[in-house]
C-alpha cells in the first residue's frame, strides 16, 4: 500500500477508466519490490537520445486500455503495475517529460510538454528533486490555450501541439499564461507548421 497523498495527480478528464486505474495500481502497489514512488519523475526525464519515445503515444493508450480491460474494478492490478501505468500516462499520454539544459549559471529545468489530449489537461503534485510541480492546460473563453504553472523554480517550458509549438520561460511562484498565435509577432513556420519561439 502505498501513501496516495505522495502521488502526481493526473488530470485527464475524458480517460476516467485510466485515472482510475492510475489510483487502482498505487493502491496496490507492494513498496517492498524495491522501487519507490517518488522516484517517479525519474520515469519522465528525456534527452537528445530518448527523442523516439515521444511517438509512443498511440502504444501507451492500447496499452492502458489494455491494462483497463485485464483488470476491471472490483479486480485490483498487480501489486508490480503501478510504477509502469504512471510512466505510460504521465510521459506519453500526458505527454511530460524533464529535462536540465545546461545554462551558464548552472541548470535550467526544461519541461517538453507534447499536448494531444483533449484538455483539461495536467498534472498537480509532481516532485521533482525537492520540489514540487503543478501544470494544467485549459482553453479560455476566447480561445487559445491556457497553462497554469506552480513551480517554486523557474522553468523554461515547451508545450508543443499538433500545429505549434510554444516556448515560454516561467517564473518562479503560481502563474497563468495565455497562448495564442494571433497576437504573436514572433511566430515561425519551420516545415510547414508554426512555432513560437522565446
Amino acid at each position: 500500500m502505498t501513501d496516495l497523498a505522495q502521488l502526481p495527480q493526473p488530470i485527464l478528464d475524458h480517460r476516467p477508466a485510466w485515472i482510475d486505474l492510475y489510483w487502482r495500481a498505487w493502491a496496490a502497489f507492494d513498496p517492498s519490490l524495491g522501487w519507490d514512488p517518488t522516484h517517479l519523475a525519474d520515469s519522465l526525464r528525456v534527452s537528445a537520445d530518448d527523442a523516439n519515445l515521444l511517438d509512443r503515444h498511440e502504444a501507451a493508450q492500447v496499452q492502458l486500455d489494455a491494462w483497463c480491460a485485464r483488470f476491471p474494478p472490483p479486480h485490483a492490478p498487480p501489486p508490480d503495475l503501478a510504477p509502469q501505468v504512471a510512466a505510460l500516462l504521465l510521459a506519453h499520454v500526458i505527454g511530460v517529460q524533464l529535462s536540465k539544459v545546461d545554462a551558464p549559471d548552472g541548470h535550467v529545468r526544461q519541461i517538453l510538454w507534447h499536448l494531444r489530449e483533449p484538455v483539461p489537461v495536467g498534472i498537480h503534485n509532481l516532485t521533482w528533486d525537492d520540489y514540487t510541480i503543478s501544470l494544467l492546460a485549459d482553453h479560455p473563453k476566447g480561445g487559445g490555450l491556457v497553462v497554469n504553472i506552480n513551480s517554486p523554480v523557474a522553468l523554461l517550458l515547451e508545450i508543443i501541439t499538433p500545429h505549434t509549438t510554444f516556448v515560454e520561460f516561467a517564473a518562479p511562484g503560481p502563474q497563468t499564461l495565455t497562448l495564442t498565435v494571433l497576437d504573436r509577432t514572433d511566430v515561425q513556420t519551420n516545415s510547414g507548421t508554426p512555432s513560437i519561439m522565446l
